[in-house]
């Protein structure tokens, strides 16, 4: 789990935009891991739900997911 740098290599003392880092991703030099309970508490404080698409229309897995308000 991971949220958006704040620079420097330094998490702020709060988390700020929650997002997922998957192996091979993007987010490589633009987000700082977490652990998990605060991933947990900032997504319920956020009032987030995880949207997700199973499989794509011709039955391959799907790798679509999104983060958004309850």
């Amino acid at each position: 789990m991971a949220v958006v740098s704040m620079g420097h290599g330094r998490l702020s003392r709060e988390p700020g935009i929650l997002r997922i880092d998957l192996p091979g991703g993007a987010g490589e030099d633009t987000l700082e891991h977490i652990d998990w309970d605060a991933w947990f508490s900032k997504f319920d404080e956020s009032s987030l739900a995880f949207l997700y698409q199973q499989e794509k229309s011709d039955g391959e897995d799907s790798t679509l997911f999104k983060l958004v308000s309850r």
